[in-house]
């Protein structure tokens, strides 16, 4: 496997802001005030929902009963005979 599906998936949602991007870089576009406008609220939009669920994830540690779920299932696998 090259990546794992929630690379994947972070990779899918910033292919637009990527894009455009390289749109500034490569072929010297030139925004207006409101493209830099909605792309700083993009940006602020990313910063916070990665704020958000650091903060939430602190809170309820999701991996930590996925893990424990893994580990429940691997114990009942190897008590089969």
């Amino acid at each position: 496997m090259l990546t794992s599906p929630s690379n994947a998936q972070v990779l899918i949602q910033l292919a637009p802001l990527l894009m455009s991007l390289g749109g500034l870089v490569i072929f010297r576009e030139r925004y207006t005030l409101a493209q830099w406008i909605a792309l700083g609220i993009l940006c602020l939009g990313f910063i916070f929902s990665r704020t958000f669920f650091a903060i939430i994830s602190r809170n309820f540690p999701i991996h930590s009963s996925l893990s424990d779920i893994s580990k429940l299932k691997r114990l009942s696998n190897n008590s089969l005979p």
